[in-house]
């Protein structure tokens, strides 16, 4: 089991989820989001065909896939299974823009 790479911007996108759930729940639920992250993590390590297809605009992003952040599902781990590992692009809410957040990071790729 090779454990996921994990982009700058998605390591941000998880400080900024755990800085929300800490203010607004206090540290034992900012604690429990980076639990669930870390599940998250181990289930696509484990299991990289698991998660959903995403059906993005973006012809470069047609490998992505998505698994929900268990016991906080508004959430979700953005991801391309590799054959030497497995890149974790972003982890979003739900309610983001995320077929336009995707493809910028698709275009700011080197």
């Amino acid at each position: 089991m090779t454990w996921p790479r994990v982009r700058p911007q998605a390591d941000r996108d998880i400080d900024q989820a755990v800085d929300y759930y800490v203010v607004e729940g206090g540290l034992d639920l900012g604690q429990r989001f980076l639990v669930a992250i870390e599940r998250a993590f181990e289930t696509i390590s484990t299991y990289p065909e698991i998660g959903t297809c995403v059906e993005l605009a973006d012809a470069r992003l047609s490998s992505v896939r998505s698994i929900e952040v268990p016991t906080f599902h508004a959430y979700r781990v953005y991801y391309l299974p590799r054959s030497v590992a497995i890149d974790v692009l972003r982890v979003l809410h739900s309610a983001r823009d995320v077929d336009g957040i995707l493809s910028d990071e698709v275009q700011n790729e080197p």
